[in-house]
């Protein structure tokens, strides 16, 4: 299967980002410059998140093959990649190599996400986010949000998330990384741009910041 990266922002675009946020989180960004930056744990658990909205495979990617039975030496190739993965697949070359359903996840180094979306349509990610926000530059958005916390909060990127098939042959020629700008198919329909932020601190299933710098990238929609 072809993969499916991410696409670096094009910090001069004209393209309108929005936040869509409950009504009491928007009004402590705009007012106050506070929000929160979730894990991608935090994100495959959503509270109250309509179906279809959490991906509970953010910042993975899945390993799939199809059943292999062989014989001891004849496996050596297939154990040889799954090791250098660092999958120990059985006890040694002289055994049989068998296979049958199994999925291999590898994960992304930790991440803080800040996820936004081109579509201002209130309410698209459940009836909880029903306040909408426009983000007026990004890049600057995010710069202020790395700033305002330089002990937990490194270095940052800005993407357009790609959607695709996020299941590769395991034993194909392209390596088992995660793309942190990546997601399944199925969320296309959320038009996501998104900031990845670097932890420079011990990770935290989600980070609160507080900014006045913030406030100046954000206003009601």
């Amino acid at each position: 299967m072809k993969r499916v990266s991410g696409q670096a922002w094009n910090r001069n675009s004209r393209i309108p980002i929005y936040k869509h946020m409950a009504a009491n989180f928007a009004k402590q960004l705009v007012e106050e410059g506070r929000l929160r930056l979730g894990s991608a744990g935090f994100y495959h658990n959503i509270d109250n998140a309509p179906e279809g909205v959490a991906d509970d495979a953010e910042l993975c990617a899945i390993g799939v093959h199809i059943p292999i039975h062989l014989p001891a030496f004849e496996g050596v190739p297939f154990r040889i990649r799954l090791w250098e993965m660092g999958i120990i697949a059985d006890y040694g070359f002289q055994t049989e190599l068998n296979l049958v359903g199994c999925k291999f996840i590898s994960e992304h180094a930790p991440r803080y996400l800040m996820c936004l979306t081109t579509d201002p349509t209130p309410g698209l990610f459940g009836k909880e986010y029903d306040t909408v926000l426009r983000i007026s530059d990004v890049y600057g958005f995010a710069a202020a949000i790395a700033k305002s916390d330089p002990k937990n909060i490194g270095r940052f990127s800005v993407g357009a998330v790609r959607y695709g098939a996020r299941e590769y042959d395991i034993f194909g020629s392209e390596p088992l990384t995660p793309d942190p700008f990546a997601k399944k198919a199925e969320f296309a329909w959320q038009k996501e741009l998104r900031i990845v932020f670097e932890p420079s601190g011990k990770m935290q299933n989600f980070l609160s910041v507080e900014s006045s710098d913030v406030r100046n990238f954000v206003d009601y929609v």
